[in-house]
């Protein structure tokens, strides 16, 4: 349905079809003072978020800008953040990385300082005492 200007109402219809699934019809209704109303395949639907999980969209705004055109790490802390959120063995998991990377790199930064020869032994499963030591 086209847009008209000076109509108090709108109504939205998307029609998603794929190989692997029938066509989903979904249609959005809006009138002032009466609120939204959401059909799905022609049935109405209780709540928007009845939608969740059956339809493979991602909705992105105006505001997520920094989120997709920015730079890298503002996804990355995004998506760490939302799986911190949904499993809370992922933030245990990102916190043990990120001191480990920390460790790492305060390693690598006194290597240069005061460099020293590369002892493969150092390295080898039987000194593992002294890789911890090392990184702490």
């Amino acid at each position: 349905m086209p847009c008209e200007r000076g109509r108090l109402f709108f109504e939205l219809e998307g029609i998603f079809a794929g190989t692997h699934r029938p066509e989903l019809v979904v249609r959005l209704v809006y009138v002032p003072g009466e609120g939204k109303r959401v059909f799905f395949n022609g049935a109405p639907l209780e709540r928007l978020a009845d939608l969740v999980g059956e339809l493979p969209v991602v909705v992105l705004s105006p505001a997520d800008q920094a989120l997709t055109g920015g730079p890298p790490e503002e996804r990355r802390r995004f998506l760490d953040n939302l799986l911190s959120q949904a499993y809370p063995a992922y933030l245990q998991d990102l916190l043990q990385y990120r001191r480990a990377l920390r460790q790492r790199n305060e390693l690598l930064a006194r290597w240069r300082r005061h460099p020293a020869p590369c002892n493969p032994r150092c390295w080898s499963p039987g000194r593992k005492s002294w890789l911890r030591s090392a990184v702490v």
